[in-house]
């Protein structure tokens, strides 16, 4: 089809595999022979919310039931492992214990353990939703927030804001918020000011998403990213470390395709995704064949 063409003819100019296109059951079955690991995007390649993509439910439980590692990896940070978990087995109207938390791999469950393994500090200020508050707090962090309620902050209010409550902080964190506004923006970027040591993590760096049938743009959590990261550049970047932004194509989520469930070290993996930018970023780290 159209968007097939446009794939091939795109990765065809780089210096990665190019997708293949499998037309037959033998097909897939010959190219699955050896995979021990299947990585699924989920939005557009499982779902069009709340529908599933013709064929996804039957492909995910086949895969299962002939004892692949099936893993569903995601840059929504709205989700706690559970919820996505709980998300998929209702759209793909699969058997309650057909998927497992372990299974999920979101950029708030990336995000978690990136932190725990690279920030000393507990205290963390989340710009986000509360599945990413609820991944950071299994892994002991201490969640610190402004409420959602209070969008506006004028130059008064800021310089008269207490900040007892919520300085010091070890990392700021930006999901994906739909709830984000002035307020937010302000208090993160003086926290930033105040804690030059203080990583800034995004949980990924998504321009926008599509949503309705005529594909409408919804901003993504990028746009946040960059309202926050030009404060960032422009004064307190000279002592900043490098920010960093986390995702399906980040190698902190792409660690827990390693190794199977019972600790061995995975040989083959297969990534199925829906964003052509997404596979290019993974695929210069990560030798993964990929499939639409």
């Amino acid at each position: 089809d159209a968007e097939m063409t446009r794939a091939v003819e795109y990765y065809s100019e780089q210096a990665f595999q190019c997708p293949q296109l499998l037309k037959t059951k033998m097909d897939v079955s010959e190219f699955l022979r050896d995979i021990e690991t299947i990585l699924f995007d989920c939005d557009l390649v499982l779902y069009r919310f709340p529908d599933p993509i013709p064929g996804a439910t039957e492909c995910v439980k086949s895969l299962i039931d002939n004892d692949k590692q099936v893993l569903f990896v995601t840059n929504n940070a709205a989700s706690s492992r559970q919820q996505l978990r709980d998300k998929l087995t209702k759209i793909l109207e699969l058997g309650d214990s057909t998927l497992t938390e372990e299974m999920m791999v979101g950029s708030s469950y990336s995000c978690a353990q990136y932190l725990k393994q690279n920030v000393m500090g507990r205290r963390i200020f989340v710009i986000g939703s509360n599945g990413l508050c609820h991944e950071l707090e299994r892994e002991g962090f201490q969640i610190l927030r402004c409420p959602d309620q209070e969008a506006s902050m004028s130059r008064d209010e800021l310089a008269n804001y207490d900040f007892s409550s919520l300085h010091p902080v070890d990392a700021v964190v930006v999901g994906h918020d739909t709830a984000f506004h002035f307020q937010k923006l302000s208090i993160a970027t003086v926290l930033l000011q105040r804690n030059p040591d203080a990583l800034l993590v995004a949980t990924n760096n998504d321009s926008f998403d599509l949503v309705g049938v005529d594909g409408r743009h919804i901003p993504g959590n990028g746009s946040i990213v960059q309202s926050v990261r030009l404060d960032q550049v422009l004064c307190v970047c000279v002592c900043r470390p490098t920010t960093v932004s986390l995702g399906r194509t980040d190698a902190v989520l792409l660690d827990r395709v390693r190794f199977t469930e019972n600790g061995n070290q995975c040989r083959q993996a297969k990534h199925d995704a829906g964003r052509l930018d997404c596979v290019t970023a993974r695929n210069r780290s990560f030798a993964l064949p990929y499939c639409r």
